[in-house]
């Protein structure tokens, strides 16, 4: 996988590139990724999500569906506890496993693999606001990188991506590189306002109209520099509340947030994406972000998903006409449980 490199920029550059008026000195969009500046209020605070969401330590998210044989596969989410440590390896000890209530002990748990690969479908949630061209180009220069060290890893990808500011821009549905690179050398950095951004827009449209692969597991990567409106707020720039996203994603997918900038600016902070939906949150505070950034050797966004494992249930009765399953996973003395419906006929 990637090897991450850190290094530091000066505050003032941040405060300076901060400083830029929006959509100053940006190049004009394609048609094919034009789009209506979204007109709403603005948001001058910091907030809570409102409605309020619980903060959680842990989420199991998985992808079940039924292979032509019968057995049931399952690819697990990477666990991330806290926000940030990743549970390298899942302990089967640790893991009850259910078939529509009932309780089997009759399954293979494997850390994916050659011989054990898993698909994951990614999608790229960007800001591509103006004072993001840095995202951009980070994605353009990394994409190659990040996706040979996932197909090292065993990770069959896909991937996609969708642009969001005050409102939903373009997006570019799941596929190979070639089509996302495609619409990423159409972007340009423009626009954005009272400085929260929209992202629960975007991903809610995303995880309700990406085509995802029947199994595969659903990997959000979102990046942005600040905090992001809800429907609550009363700018009127997002449609959907934290805790509408939250209840259609979370146990469903995996997600990363790349956050450059600082927590307690306007709006609700990025890091509650995570907190309430699970996933991996990266700071990149002091990273040299607007020469040089690559999302391949500046985030572990490819590599937490070294963590990702594989659940095979053999072919028998139960298999055939289980229509549910349950997992249920204890880390830390706490015990994390998911529901979810078994995909395949």
């Amino acid at each position: 996988m990637a090897r991450l490199r850190w290094t530091s920029v000066p505050l003032t550059a941040l405060l300076l590139v901060a400083a830029l008026p929006f959509g100053a000195c940006f190049e004009p969009r394609d048609p094919e990724v034009d789009f209506e500046e979204k007109t709403c209020g603005e948001t001058s605070d910091n907030r809570q999500p409102s409605p309020a969401v619980e903060s959680k330590t842990g989420v199991l998210s998985a992808a079940a569906h039924r292979l032509a044989d019968g057995t049931i596969e399952v690819v697990i989410a990477p666990l991330v506890t806290g926000t940030v440590d990743i549970v390298a390896d899942l302990d089967p000890a640790s893991l009850e496993v259910r078939l529509d209530g009932q309780v089997t002990a009759d399954f293979e748990l494997d850390k994916v693999s050659q011989e054990i690969p898993a698909a994951v479908d990614i999608v790229f949630v960007l800001d591509t606001t103006g004072s993001m061209a840095w995202a951009i180009d980070g994605v353009k220069q990394g994409i190659d990188l990040f996706l040979d060290g996932l197909d090292a890893t065993g990770i069959d990808a896909q991937v996609g991506g969708i642009e969001f500011g005050d409102g939903i821009r373009s997006d570019v549905e799941l596929g190979t590189t070639d089509d996302l690179r495609h619409w990423l050398d159409l972007l340009t950095a423009t626009g954005g306002g009272d400085g929260p951004e929209n992202p629960l827009d975007s991903m809610e449209k995303a995880f309700m109209q990406m085509q995802w692969r029947e199994g595969a597991l659903p990997y959000f990567i979102v990046i942005t520099d600040v905090g992001f409106h809800e429907g609550s707020d009363g700018s009127e720039c997002a449609e959907a509340d934290l805790a509408d996203v939250t209840e259609l994603i979370e146990g469903n997918a995996m997600l990363t947030v790349v956050h450059a900038g600082n927590r307690g600016g306007p709006g609700v902070d990025p890091d509650w994406l995570v907190r309430a939906m699970g996933g991996l949150y990266v700071s990149l505070d002091g990273i040299s972000i607007f020469s040089d950034f690559d999302v391949a050797l500046d985030t572990p966004a490819d590599d937490v998903l070294e963590s990702t494992h594989v659940l095979r249930i053999p072919a028998g009765d139960a298999t055939a006409s289980a229509s549910q399953l349950g997992l249920s996973y204890t880390v830390g003395g706490q015990t994390l449980t998911l529901d979810t419906a078994i995909a395949g006929g």
